[in-house]
């Protein structure tokens, strides 16, 4: 990889894995960035950042970091802290889950069933606040291979890593970079979370 000029390395390992990586690129002098979809772990990257300096983590919700502050991470703060839990990428999804598992009943009525929060969930767009990327359940849960079934937008959140802590990256527009994915050509401007959802609601390519 070194003789061959690589400068970007992405793969799909957990924190031991990417860690090993790291250190070994660094052995070898291997000067490339890293991009982590598996990496944010604050105590971690505290720890260890001196090997992952300069390089990305994706984040699968608006990372803590972000400002100002999404509402829906605020009142996990809140809760959490209330709770005497660790706010953390395990407790967050945590959270998302119930949320949806809320939503679902809230659109299912007074008199709901499993079937009914299920029915009602699958029925649209699960999107709380832009904490994540808008989910449309009417298609998602299709083969993504077959035509028609894959979502019309692809959405991602960064941070990068400088000394040992993670701050926000590509979030002039906000914490979302966003992209039409019926179009053949990746844009150079990603569009706002706001366009993405004009886009989503034109339904599935």
């Amino acid at each position: 990889m070194k003789k061959g000029g690589v400068d970007f390395v992405t793969t799909c390992m957990d924190l031991n894995g990417v860690f090993t990586l790291a250190k070994e690129m660094a052995k070898q002098g291997l000067k490339a960035v890293q991009y982590l979809p598996n990496g944010y772990d604050s105590d971690f990257m505290a720890a260890n950042g001196q090997f992952f300096e300069g390089d990305y983590v994706v984040t699968q919700f608006v990372a803590f970091e972000q400002t100002p502050r999404n509402k829906q991470i605020s009142d996990f703060f809140r809760w959490i802290g209330r709770t005497g839990g660790k706010p953390d990428e395990l407790s967050m999804s945590g959270w998302i889950l119930a949320d949806e598992f809320v939503t679902g009943l809230r659109k299912a009525g007074p008199a709901f069933s499993r079937q009914k929060v299920v029915d009602a969930l699958n029925a649209g767009v699960y999107d709380p606040g832009g904490l994540i990327e808008p989910i449309d359940w009417r298609y998602q849960h299709r083969d993504p291979r077959k035509p028609g079934n894959r979502s019309p937008i692809e959405c991602a959140t960064l941070v990068q890593v400088k000394a040992g802590k993670f701050v926000p990256a590509f979030s002039e527009n906000g914490p979302w970079n966003c992209f039409d994915d019926r179009k053949s050509q990746l844009s150079d401007n990603p569009m706002s979370l706001d366009e993405a959802r004009k886009v989503l609601a034109t339904g599935p390519m």
